[in-house]
């Protein structure tokens, strides 16, 4: 099995500056969506939204939802998916 090198700080700050503008975590996730903490959680808990871990959702993730969800309102299209 290879052996794994610890990152320097220098290669830390650069993966996290690549990675920071995909993520959203739970209060931006919750202000983009304009619902409670307890819509978002129920809305993970249903697979509607997965995280990527506890508190960090994928910024494509949802957007796509939101996206879907206001085409379905504004379309006056009440899908079971969005109750």
């Amino acid at each position: 099995m290879e052996q794994m090198e610890i990152k320097s700080a220098e290669e830390r700050r650069e993966l996290r500056e690549r990675i920071e503008p995909h993520l959203l975590m739970t209060s931006e996730v919750e202000e983009i969506l304009n619902v409670s903490r307890a819509r978002l959680t129920q809305l993970t808990k249903e697979g509607k939204l997965v995280p990527l871990k506890y508190g960090t959702y994928l910024k494509e993730d949802v957007y796509a939802y939101k996206e879907a969800f206001d085409h379905a309102r504004n379309n006056n299209m009440w899908l079971k998916e969005f109750e």
